[in-house]
């Protein structure tokens, strides 16, 4: 039924039914060819998966492709632990290097793990951000592209480890008609850099659109994984290409898309309405409100330093609210341990997600001989500045600062002091006096994304970035303190100023959001 409007922010809509949707399937124009003898029948995922050796399956000279409308790649592996590289997925012309784009988990190259690369029609060559992959077991990988948010995302185990924009020419266009891809290593090429040698592939589904968070986590099943043709969401008309690899080995391998799709949609719920409206689906009697994740909009603008000082909690001078210039200013010279200001949100906040978004200044970056000053901001369970060696909770964006050069460290810790750093330091030397705008993302219990970028928060990503944390420790709970400190036998100098922050509970966007009452 059509979405229905009434007095006092009211709307009903209703869940619907199709039958025998046409989907885009290719049919058997989808189907695979085998090149070698280099594949082996395995237990997979679900049934029957493939491992290599060598070889690929080509599906050649397609009039099909990828496309600038949006689309997904959604596919299970278990990664070879030798050395040399596992090629799961390559798109390319028959002659030159344009529009080529390909999957692999680099085992020798570009500091590991799976990563997909593309070269857009002018010759760019972009590498999306690596994600460790675990030898021996299944890993879920998925990879989108949403054309209007010039956005790729990539996925594992069903979770978002991060997002990425590009704005090369046709940067998700690797779908000229009548191109080839192969299956397996690098367009039948032997060497063994190019060779794929995954112990297990299964599931292979490309979908001529971007799945959304909730198709990924029906995709991924909680471990077990589904049938890509079982989606159950409307995007499931947008299946292509499936491969479920219960084929005869090194035969043809068949593709499994369905050419129609029966599933149940949701009508859509409208984003042009005011804040608090109304939801009601009217078959499964669910209500849902329109709410503003956003619970703190701080700019530092206070009447008078007591206010200003009850609000965010200092205990040193030179980290606090400055009212004469509205900003939370931080200037931490040699020997000034633990010093910090909070802010208490008042409870515990999601844990699986949230936004923090604020924007840095540095004023100086210097060191003491070889210690190195060392400022952390971070959402923590604890006011406490002492808290070293971290025995509290916190996610934490942490900056130590060398001369001539500064690390970032993106971390969580939990109560037993157990901290670990996903993924290792990366160098960034912030250019003295520049705005840089910052936004850690919790986008489930055990990831988080980093993003720091010049201009504004959809502005210019800045290199090494983003960050992900792969795994947040068990027991990183209770957070509720936005915390900046200074940590201990720090020596040098760092200042600088924090401003416009702000902070969206139970979202990973800054949009306002449908909610289903009683979750």
């Amino acid at each position: 039924m059509a979405i229905t409007y009434h007095a006092g922010r009211r709307l009903q809509g209703n869940e619907t039914t199709y039958t025998n949707v046409t989907t885009s399937s290719n049919g058997s124009t989808g189907n695979g060819s085998n090149n070698s003898s280099g594949f082996s029948q395995v237990t997979g995922k679900i049934g029957y998966g493939f491992s290599q050796s060598s070889g690929n399956y080509a599906i050649n000279n397609q009039s099909w492709g990828l496309g600038n409308d949006g689309w997904s790649f959604n596919f299970w592996c278990i990664p070879q632990s030798a050395s040399g590289n596992d090629y799961y997925l390559q798109f390319t012309e028959t002659a030159g290097w344009r529009n080529v784009f390909y999957m692999y988990n680099a085992q020798t190259e570009n500091g590991g793990g799976f990563q997909p690369r593309f070269i857009d029609d002018i010759g760019t060559n972009m590498g999306l951000t690596s994600v460790a992959l675990t030898n021996g077991s299944w890993n879920m990988i998925t990879v989108t592209w949403t054309p209007t948010e010039d956005a790729y995302k990539v996925y594992k185990n069903g979770v978002l480890l991060y997002t990425e924009t590009y704005t090369a020419t046709n940067a998700g266009n690797f779908g000229t008609p009548n191109r080839n891809w192969y299956l397996g290593n690098y367009n039948g090429t032997t060497a063994s850099t190019y060779a794929s040698r995954a112990n297990g592939m299964d599931e292979w589904s490309w979908w001529t659109a971007p799945l959304t968070q909730a198709d990924i986590t029906e995709l991924y099943n909680g471990g077990t994984g589904i049938k890509a043709k079982d989606l159950t969401s409307a995007n499931k008309i947008k299946l292509k290409v499936y491969y479920d690899f219960e084929d005869s080995v090194n035969g043809t391998l068949t593709n499994q898309a369905p050419t129609t799709a029966t599933y149940t949609a949701q009508d859509t719920k409208p984003t042009n309405v005011q804040a608090g409206s109304r939801y009601e689906e009217t078959n499964t009697r669910k209500m849902y409100h329109y709410t503003d994740p956003l619970i703190l909009d701080e700019d530092f603008d206070y009447a008078t330093q007591t206010l200003a000082d009850a609000s965010w909690i200092t205990n040193a001078t030179n980290v606090r609210v400055n009212v004469s210039t509205n900003k939370l200013g931080f200037a931490w010279t040699s020997s000034t341990p633990n010093q910090q200001c909070y802010y208490d949100l008042g409870a515990s906040v999601s844990e699986t997600e949230w936004v923090l978004r604020f924007v840095v200044n540095y004023s100086t970056l210097t060191t003491a001989g070889t210690h190195l000053p060392i400022a952390d901001i971070k959402l923590s369970g604890s006011s406490s500045s002492a808290n070293y060696p971290l025995a509290a909770s916190q996610i934490s964006f942490q900056l130590s600062a060398g001369s001539g050069s500064a690390n970032v460290y993106f971390k969580s810790t939990n109560t037993s002091g157990g901290g670990e750093v996903s993924p290792t330091a990366v160098a960034w030397n912030p250019t003295i006096g520049t705005n840089y705008y910052v936004e850690m993302i919790r986008t489930s219990a055990t990831h988080a994304t980093l993003n720091v970028r010049t201009g504004s928060h959809s502005g210019t990503m800045v290199t090494n970035f983003p960050m992900n944390l792969t795994t947040i420790n068990s027991g990183c709970t209770g957070l509720r303190y936005i915390r900046l400190q200074q940590y201990p036998n720090s020596f040098g100098n760092i200042t600088g100023t924090l401003d416009d922050l702000k902070f969206y509970n139970g979202a990973t966007s800054t949009d306002n959001i449908w909610k289903e009452l009683g979750t």
